[in-house]
């Protein structure tokens, strides 16, 4: 649409030229153009559409030359309209092949109607050429526009897709330390209180070893939407790395968190169906506190809570609290 446009806008001033200086006669003119393109045609059927329209403005900027007795105002309008099409459509390659085209199809021109000089444009053809003086560099300003917000919407997809982990369609741990300072900082502020949990299937290693890879994927998979379904709208939930899932709630509680983790565990048991065993897993609870120095001491909480839960026999969940939290790295851990 963008280079039919332009040929459009070109029209008027290549027809005034053609029609004031008379320099080919109409039915030569056809027989010249189809033979230009017959010439070419080869070289262009492995072309895409758009690229072949480019080829097109290109021959006719160069065959219109000698037609016009080389009027400065139309050859330039031409040429720049062709040198612009293809640096929209392509790279520097494109535009070399089609000022090729537009040498062979001047030199072809020029064999037709000779070297009729007579380059001052008359007040007629500048009038016609207006249409292209003013309309391309608007027209330019609207693909210029256009090209930016597609970049800009790709950008943005490819922001969204650094945020996701590409198995389970969660977010990734990427992810998670980057929300966790702006999480933390609400929490410090008293604006709202937030648990973190860490989630670990257990003994996914035997589950690959006697299954198979694509079972244990299948697993994961489950436990994803598992947290999709049980978590509420304004919660986060991602993939941590291989079989380990995080969890943040927002404007939740100790109590929130409990029962949220053992809806989960029931879940996990009634969903991964399938296997010749029944798949659990292990939950480390960290409820803002206080005396979370900062977000990766958060984390490393509800890691200790995790490494509790899993030493006292899986399938339970652990929780660190704000009394224990305060003693420090020997902290007890509340398991259930």
């Amino acid at each position: 649409m963008f280079l039919l446009i332009l040929a459009v806008l070109a029209a008027p001033a290549i027809l005034v030229e053609l029609s004031e200086r008379q320099v080919v006669s109409t039915p030569l003119v056809v027989v010249a153009a189809t033979v230009l393109l017959w010439l070419v045609w080869p070289g262009l059927r492995r072309a895409r559409g758009g690229e072949r329209l480019c080829a097109a403005l290109h021959l006719a900027a160069g065959a219109a030359a000698p037609m016009v007795a080389f009027d400065a105002l139309t050859v330039t309008g031409l040429s720049t309209v062709a040198i612009v099409s293809s640096l929209t459509m392509g790279d520097g390659r494109l535009l070399a092949r089609n000022l090729i085209r537009q040498l062979v199809a001047f030199g072809f021109a020029v064999g037709i109607c000779g070297l009729d000089w007579s380059p001052v444009p008359s007040a007629t053809t500048v009038w016609a050429s207006l249409p292209l003086l003013g309309g391309c560099p608007v027209l330019l300003a609207f693909r210029a526009r256009r090209v930016v917000a597609d970049l800009s919407a790709q950008s943005r997809l490819f922001e969204v897709r650094s945020r996701l982990d590409a198995m389970t369609g969660l977010y990734n741990r990427s992810y998670l330390e980057t929300v966790l300072p702006a999480a933390f900082s609400r929490c410090h502020s008293g604006e709202i209180g937030m648990v973190l949990i860490l989630i670990d299937l257990d003994r996914f290693k035997q589950i690959n070893d006697r299954f198979g890879h694509r079972a244990g994927d299948g697993v994961i998979r489950e436990m994803a939407a598992l947290l999709r379904f049980e978590l509420r709208e304004r919660d986060l939930a991602g993939r941590y790395g291989g079989d380990e899932f995080w969890v943040l709630l927002t404007d939740a509680s100790e109590h929130n968190a409990i029962s949220i983790v053992e809806r989960l565990r029931a879940g996990l048991k009634a969903r991964v169906g399938g296997l010749d065993e029944t798949v659990t897993a292990s939950f480390g609870i960290a409820v803002w506190t206080p005396e979370l120095k900062d977000w990766r001491h958060w984390v490393h909480c509800a890691d200790m809570a995790l490494y509790a839960a899993k030493h006292d026999g899986r399938d339970i969940w652990s929780v660190v609290t704000q009394e224990q939290i305060a003693l420090g790295p020997s902290m007890p851990v509340t398991s259930g």
